[in-house]
């Protein structure tokens, strides 16, 4: 912890407090700058940033006097001191910080997105070995080469003044890797970090072949190269594969924003839209109409639409749709479901034609009821 070092690391977390101040400014109004939110940028980390910034002001004060100055084992223990005061500062000030960001999330919307969102789910969730090597092969072969490689540098670099830069990428390793093994959604960013030492391995590799030749170190590199564009061309492939079912419920909301901002065909006053909920952004920005659910943990019309279509009780689905005052339910027939689930569902009783008294199908063109289906829910008398 050397005085350059000090002032490196104060550096550091002074321009990340100015970032996060100028991103919070910038995501939320003035009026709500105070609230505590722990699922986005808010005060609570502009706190956590600010008492992170103390923590190197006040080492490198410490640095200076004596008792420190020169003694590396003083430094650690003032280092950690100074560390454990940060730590019961955020504790005291905002305690929930350390339950994680879902720590206010609507236990019934975290139940869905725990259960039904693929990149909430555990790193080690895979259902099929292409679905493994998909989401996590090529993380790694980043890690076979790229994580030997950063324990080597710092090993090497521990003396030099870019030994910094090394643990900070080894830490957001370490926190990224944890991360993704609770929720799949951070993996690819420790797959990002891991890219620096795996572009670093090659170098390398290349480097010692030049020098001497040896067959070997280009073999190591060929085989990593050819790693990644054969994950890059296989994932492409799957990927789309997969998302098949899900394409075709996004390809056709333009032909289906069109019909529905026909007021010919639908009233042209706003109607209330039940929908899936990754195509109600698009239909609130196509169409005229109000939509339910939107893909956001914050959206309680998330729950209302997962509820609804997939009861098997018709009187919970109408209660639903009655207390959401909805309008119009529209149905992607392609749709993924759970190959689980009851096929007796609201769901599929509607694509099967078995509709309760209080929906009416609509018309559609072919090119629209292809993809989708839409029911006018019939007012209660």
């Amino acid at each position: 912890l050397s005085h350059a070092r000090l002032w490196v690391g104060l550096w550091y977390e002074l321009g990340l407090l100015v970032l996060v101040m100028i991103g919070t400014v910038a995501e939320r109004p003035l009026s709500g700058f105070l609230d505590p939110e722990y699922d986005r940028i808010s005060i609570v980390h502009i706190v956590l940033a600010a008492l992170i910034f103390g923590f190197w002001a006040a080492n490198l004060w410490l640095s200076r006097r004596e008792v420190t100055r020169d003694d590396q084992i003083a430094q650690w223990i003032a280092a950690l001191s100074t560390g454990a005061i940060v730590l019961g500062a955020m504790y005291q000030i905002f305690p929930k910080f350390f339950l994680g960001p879902t720590v206010e999330m609507n236990p019934e919307i975290a139940q869905v997105f725990l259960s039904t969102v693929t990149e909430m789910r555990s790193a080690f969730a895979w259902h099929s070995a292409t679905h493994f090597w998909l989401h996590k092969g090529i993380i790694l072969v980043f890690a076979l080469f790229g994580v030997p490689f950063l324990a080597l540098q710092l090993y090497r670099e521990r003396q030099a003044a870019v030994w910094d830069s090394w643990v900070l990428i080894a830490v957001i390793l370490v926190l990224f890797t944890l991360l993704g093994l609770a929720f799949s959604r951070f993996m690819p960013y420790a797959g990002i970090v891991l890219t620096i030492a795996t572009a670093g391995s090659i170098a390398q590799l290349l480097a010692a072949a030049a020098r001497k030749g040896a067959p070997v170190a280009y073999a190591f590199a060929g085989i990593l190269v050819a790693a990644i564009v054969g994950h890059a061309a296989f994932s492409a492939k799957a990927e789309n594969a997969a998302m098949a079912g899900v394409s075709k419920c996004r390809t056709g909301i333009g032909e289906l924003a069109r019909y529905l901002e026909d007021p010919r065909l639908v009233r042209a006053t706003p109607e209330i839209i039940l929908a899936q909920p990754d195509m109600g952004p698009e239909l609130l920005f196509r169409t005229r109409h109000n939509v339910v659910a939107t893909p956001s943990h914050r959206n309680p019309g998330v729950v209302a639409f997962v509820k609804s279509v997939g009861s098997e009780d018709e009187a919970v689905a109408k209660k639903i749709l009655f207390e959401r005052k909805v309008s119009l339910l529209i149905l992607c027939r392609s749709m993924p479901v759970d190959p689980n689930t009851s096929r007796s569902i609201l769901y599929f009783n509607l694509l099967n034609g078995v509709l309760p008294d209080w929906l009416v199908p609509l018309r559609l063109p072919i090119h629209i009821g292809i993809d989708y289906s839409v029911f006018r829910v019939r007012p209660s008398d």
